[in-house]
């Protein structure tokens, strides 16, 4: 994980409701997300879950991460009922496409 984190130029975030959760198990997508926030990593997130941004139950540091990463102007591919796997691939092509980070 830390070598593809350190290589990385951008992640797709797979948010469901508990995405982000601190759980102190050291590898989660608390700390993914941290990293990528941190070091200005693109995150494309896909929006599975109702609640936007995904608030994780009983898990404030979790929630107001998510809350300060996934601002309301972040711009997602929305797939909650999960039956467009293919068209959120080609959002999320188009996304990184458009976004430069492969160009050279």
């Amino acid at each position: 994980m830390r070598i593809g984190l350190g290589r990385a130029k951008g992640m797709v975030a797979f948010c469901t409701s508990e995405y982000g959760a601190y759980t102190g198990a050291g590898y989660e997508t608390f700390h993914e997300l941290e990293y990528a926030h941190d070091n200005n990593l693109y995150i494309f997130p896909i929006r599975l879950c109702e609640q936007w941004p995904p608030a994780p139950q009983n898990n404030e540091r979790g929630t107001f991460q998510n809350r300060l990463v996934f601002k309301n102007g972040l711009v997602f591919v929305d797939d909650r009922q999960m039956n467009n796997a293919e068209g959120a691939a080609d959002q999320i092509a188009d996304s990184v496409t458009s976004s430069g980070i492969f160009a050279n």
